[in-house]
């Protein structure tokens, strides 16, 4: 038993000759794949790096334009206030302008009937100064005949 062991042995050692050096091989190829990848790994740290910076700017860069729609949003929000404080504003003017525009125009007629109660007035007042002239005349001359009534009488009773 011993010899065909041996003679088994003997058959498997070129296979397992041959199987050492496919391994040594793979084991070879192996360490070369592995330095292979510890160059790419070594390459790729600073491209790794970069693409961490770029990756932190980009997310900087997001929360940024966030932020500034935030603000966009606000300034909108605040311009629409305003433009309906302004549409209030300019309702209100064209009211008071309104008033105004029918007060001037209640001043204009106003004007008018003064200046004709003044026309009115100062005709009056020429009428009453006629009158005045016309009654003191007859005034005087009435005082005049009574006062020469008045003296006749006087005389008669001298």
């Amino acid at each position: 038993e011993k010899s065909r062991l041996e003679e088994e042995l003997a058959a498997q050692r070129p296979v397992l000759k041959q199987v050492m050096e496919d391994l040594r091989a793979k084991q070879r190829e192996a360490a070369e794949v592995e330095a292979k990848l510890e160059a790419y790994n070594h390459q790729l740290k600073p491209a790794s790096s970069e693409l961490e910076r770029i990756e932190t700017a980009l997310y900087a860069a997001r929360k940024s334009l966030a932020a500034e729609e935030v603000e966009l949003q606000k300034a909108k929000a605040q311009r629409s206030v305003e433009e309906q404080q302004l549409v209030g504003v300019k309702s209100a003017v064209q009211e008071k302008q309104a008033t105004l525009e029918s007060m001037e125009a209640s001043l204009a007629s106003q004007q008018q009937e003064l200046a004709k109660v003044t026309a009115d007035l100062g005709k009056a007042r020429s009428e009453l100064m006629i009158q005045d002239v016309t009654l003191a005349s007859e005034l005087r001359e009435r005082a005049g005949t009574e006062l020469h009534g008045l003296e006749e009488e006087l005389s008669r009773c001298k």
